[in-house]
């Protein structure tokens, strides 16, 4: 749509939502020009101008919102025809109202003010009687019952801050730091409305934590409340024009993506509350949970925008030919036009289903001619198993096509049964590798850790295969088989994971319950002993103690209990381990001191290397075979003793 100046059109619009805000707007002080080029030049039939005087802020959009509050005004712009306005009388074809707050309560006075004289005239007859009850009736069933359930989450908000009672203090301190979010709403980022509902979730928490608790009723009316209000700022930050525009395929899809996983985040974090609310013993939550149908409508409904999108993708990368993508999307923009991609009630649904039928029955053709590429990049029998999956992944919106699924239904038989036969073998293999322990390990990873993850991952490959023959081909008449097989694989596979597991926790615990056994640190024992046979230093803090260190903290990393008995040996084993260390520096140093001197020097280092010796020994002159008697179990002697090591061996070297 190309931008033209001086648009009577425009200047007309922007001229009368001048009068009405008693202010000169022109297009040099609007940034986005957008909604009423749409509302000029397509057949978009809405456009409202609203001013904020909380925020003092304009905004301009196609489409009703509905956070309204008595301090916005907005000017509205409908047509009486869904077309283009012509240039010669497009006056003809808008009509415009202003509105102060909310519809509602705009609605009931002007039919009052319309029929207020002819009632009070003759309110006698039974046709101005009758009128004068339908006005009543229509009060009753839009007006709210009271002045809580009319709130929105902003009067809420700001009723509990006006009072000043010990529970609406609690409650305004639950809804702080939403009020900071919901601020940021309408003009945050798409990826930065996740903050907004990890706070919503946190001050609904709070508020039910509260004492008393906030009433359930109110808290459903809060969680509507905040659930249009993020959908209506997702929806609002979808530029309906351009989802079907080539140039903008990775920005819209990446858009999509992130409003399924606002939806998701949004269904957890109520279904999680709710869940642990009904729980609660004191105050247990009844019923169903508020606001997850609204968004599952929007998730289908971005779903299927994002299905198209990247079927008109995937038809550029098959048949490397633009212009047929192009075409698909002209396709698509023409049916869809400015749809706004959520629709709420039953009409606009039923209207959204009928254009996604018809979307479907035109691009068929399209697709058709696709089906020869896509037959010869599936060609089964001459890839690999991971070529085959990623293929299946890859051209999933083309193969999820009931017209497609029928056409290549002996290729995905082939493909199924192949698969299956994989997982089979890939169990056999499994098996045996565990049992020759031929797995690889890491730099960085002890044997029982990269055993572990090596099964995981395993376990992972088998699952990937099963949720893509459960999307793609579960329609087949061995899926159903074939799922079995997969499914008995990966229950094998967690079998041996835990049995490697256990079998690592026996022998730990064996090997730790045995005190002639070094890997349990026996704390009362001394330090350090001298080998009998070569006269070594040896420091009684083995090097198998140190590796379960290592295994256990890994362990724990991917999530596994370990037994008491091995975290207490590891525990111990942990509170002495930088002495252990540094005392194995000063053994290696006893050990090769010798060899670090020169014959020459030896007798002028005499003094030093005594009493570097008499440190570590003890007994008697001449009696070499025991050690100083400082033990594990002594923090504070241990320290001192290892600093007079470390001075004395300091000493030894300097001199040398």
């Amino acid at each position: 749509m190309d931008y033209k100046p001086n648009d009577p059109r425009r200047h007309y619009i922007l001229r009368v939502a001048s009068h009405i805000f008693a202010l000169n707007l022109s297009e040099n002080k609007i940034p986005n020009l957008i909604p009423i080029q749409n509302f000029c030049d397509t057949n978009t039939p809405l456009l409202i101008i609203a001013k904020d005087e909380r925020k003092n802020t304009f905004d301009i959009t196609n489409e009703m919102r509905n956070n309204h509050h008595s301090d916005l005004t907005q000017v509205i712009f409908y047509k009486l025809e869904a077309i283009a306005l012509p240039l010669d009388n497009y006056k003809s074809k808008i009509s415009v109202l202003s509105l102060r707050g909310r519809p509602t309560d705009a609605l009931i006075h002007s039919m009052k003010e319309i029929f207020k004289h002819t009632i009070e005239n003759d309110s006698e007859t039974s046709a101005n009687s009758h009128l004068n009850t339908i006005l009543n009736e229509l009060e009753m069933c839009i007006k709210p019952k009271n002045d809580t359930e009319k709130r929105s989450i902003h009067d809420e908000i700001n009723y509990w801050k006006a009072r000043k009672d010990s529970v609406a203090l609690q409650y305004s301190q639950a809804f702080q730091i939403l009020d900071m979010k919901l601020e940021m709403l309408m003009n945050c980022r798409i990826d930065e409305i996740y903050e907004v509902i990890d706070a919503a979730e946190d001050c609904l928490n709070q508020l039910w934590n509260c004492e008393p608790s906030f009433p359930q009723s109110g808290m459903k009316k809060i969680m509507e409340s905040i659930g249009l209000l993020i959908i209506n700022s997702i929806t609002n930050k979808v530029e309906m024009n351009d989802i079907w525009k080539s140039d903008k395929t990775d920005t819209t899809i990446d858009t999509l993506h992130a409003i399924n996983s606002l939806c998701e985040q949004w269904k957890f974090a109520i279904t999680t509350l709710v869940e642990q609310w009904k729980e609660d013993v004191d105050h247990p939550w009844k019923g169903d949970k508020p606001m997850i149908s609204t968004f599952e409508i929007l998730q289908k409904q971005t779903d299927k925008i994002l299905s198209l999108k990247l079927l008109s993708n995937q038809m550029n990368e098959l048949m490397e030919d633009k212009n047929e993508q192009k075409e698909m999307e002209q396709i698509i923009r023409n049916i869809f036009g400015t749809m706004p991609i959520f629709t709420c009630n039953n009409s606009m649904q039923q209207n959204w289903k009928i254009k996604l039928l018809e979307v479907e029955r035109s691009i068929e053709p399209i697709v058709e001619r696709a089906l020869p590429v896509l037959r010869k990049r599936l060609q089964f029998n001459q890839i690999t198993d991971d070529v085959a999956i990623n293929n299946l992944i890859k051209f999933k919106y083309f193969l999820n096509r009931p017209s497609i699924k029928e056409k290549l239904s002996m290729e995905r038989e082939m493909l199924l049964s192949r698969l299956g036969n994989a997982v089979e073998a890939q169990k056999r293999e499994a098996i045996e590798r565990i049992a020759t322990n031929d797995i690889p390990v890491g730099q960085y990873l002890t044997e029982i850790a990269a055993k572990l993850i090596w099964i995981r991952h395993e376990i992972n490959k088998v699952e990937n295969i099963k949720i893509v023959c459960n999307e793609l081909l579960n329609d087949l008449t061995t899926y159903k088989m074939v799922e079995t097989k997969i499914q008995d694989t990966i229950d094998e596979m967690h079998s041996l994971e835990s049995d490697s597991f256990s079998i690592w926790c026996q022998e730990m615990i064996k090997a730790v319950s045995n005190s002639t056994n070094s890997i349990a640190l026996e704390t009362s024992g001394k330090l350090m002993s001298i080998e009998q046979k070569g006269g070594n230093l040896i420091v009684n803090y083995s090097d198998r103690l140190v590796r379960l260190l290592r295994e256990v903290r890994q362990l724990i990393g991917l999530g596994f209990v370990i037994p008491r008995k091995i975290i207490e040996c590891a525990n111990t084993g942990e509170q002495f381990y930088k002495y252990a260390i540094v005392l194995k520096q000063v053994a290696h140093f006893y050990n090769s001191v010798d060899q670090q001197m020169l014959p020459c020097q030896q007798a002028l280092m005499l003094d030093e290397a005594l009493a570097f010796e008499k440190l570590i020994l003890s007994g008697k002159k001449g009696e070499r075979t025991t050690t100083n008697m400082v033990s594990w179990n002594n923090p504070k002697h241990l320290q001192e003793f290892i600093e007079k090591l470390q001075a004395a061996a300091e000493r030894l070297t300097l001199h040398n």
